[in-house]
């Protein structure tokens, strides 16, 4: 009898780790990269960086727009970050170099690179993983996970958080708003001129 339960517990045990897919399965780098294009809310983010998790918890929610895929000719992504209230929009070129998408930016001053790719996901979701160098030498590593619509269910969730594992990333996640979004538009500021 002590036989069969081993064989029944090894089975259960099989059948578990049979059903959990592989990390080569999770982490697939995006084939068809025109489905990348439109616009994007960004519904969870990590990254290898301490700082920059502190950092993440000043924004409230995030959007993308990529224009087009790159063919070789730099093309336009939009983003807008409501962070600490307020709204920061940024356009930058997206080049691609390989398998890689890279985008450079000046925030604050300071160039920031980033080089990433998308990779395979849950049925209306974008994952981006990238590695910035941030504000000097200093190279972080963030993975964001967007959505049309910024909902996402939990299966789809649970996958996300196994893809972040497979990457390793281990710090936790920041998960965002869908419904405190910046407007499409920037919204103009009257200036009032000294006279």
């Amino acid at each position: 009898m002590a036989p069969l339960h081993v064989f029944a517990a090894l089975a259960l045990v099989c059948l578990g780790v049979a059903s959990q897919p592989d990390c080569n399965e999770l982490v697939k780098p995006m084939v068809n990269l025109s489905s990348s294009v439109g616009k994007w809310i960004l519904h969870a983010a990590t990254t290898d960086s301490e700082p920059m998790t502190a950092q993440m918890e000043n924004y409230t929610s995030s959007w993308l727009h990529v224009k087009r895929i790159p063919d070789g000719n730099p093309q336009i992504a939009e983003i807008a970050n409501k962070v600490n209230g307020g709204c920061v929009y940024i356009q930058t070129n997206v080049s691609a170099v390989g398998d890689k998408l890279l985008m450079a930016l000046n925030l604050e001053n300071q160039n920031l690179e980033f080089n990433g790719q998308f990779y395979e996901t849950c049925p209306d979701c974008l994952l981006w993983s990238d590695t910035v160098k941030w504000f000097g030498p200093t190279e972080i590593r963030r993975l964001l996970l967007f959505t049309k619509t910024g909902n996402m269910t939990l299966p789809n969730l649970e996958r996300f958080k196994q893809q972040a594992s497979c990457l390793n990333f281990t710090l936790g996640l920041h998960m965002t708003s869908d419904t405190d979004l910046c407007p499409e538009e920037k919204e103009e500021i009257a200036v009032k001129e000294d006279q």
